[in-house]
């Protein structure tokens, strides 16, 4: 989430035209680098894929626990202080299940606030990771 903040003080934003003329003309990974790579939009959509990954390790039904999530969640402020406090539901003392889906819900609604497609970046993201080695050839 911190690198979202990064990304959003250096005013680093994906350009989805950019990356859609340039699809048939540039190598896949080569084009989400070029575009969409380190941007606000790719950096929450790690978060989601972080989120999503971690559930399914934990055998987490996030549908089921986002039923569960009533908070009135509507962000204000700046993106920073959004983020910041996505970023607090996870050190609150509940059940994991909880933290994630609240969680999650926080980073859809900042993206919904921000105007972000954010099932666009996932979808994006979760493909420019499928051509990358295991852990990105990192230790964890």
């Amino acid at each position: 989430m911190m690198e979202a903040v990064e990304a959003d003080r250096l005013a680093h934003y994906a350009d989805l035209n950019g990356y859609f003329d340039a699809l048939w003309n540039m190598p896949y990974d080569e084009n989400f680098e070029q575009n969409i790579k380190d941007t606000v939009e790719d950096e929450l959509a790690d978060v989601c894929i972080r989120i999503f990954d971690l559930a399914g390790y934990k055998n987490i039904d996030l549908n089921e626990a986002m039923l569960k999530v009533t908070d009135n969640i509507c962000p204000s402020g700046t993106f920073t202080e959004k983020i910041y406090r996505a970023v607090r539901v996870l050190t609150q003392r509940e059940p994991l299940a909880v933290s994630l889906a609240r969680t999650l819900t926080r980073i859809l609604k900042i993206a919904e606030q921000e105007d972000i497609d954010i099932e666009t970046h996932i979808r994006l993201k979760m493909a420019y990771n499928m051509g990358r080695e295991y852990k990105h050839g990192k230790k964890y």
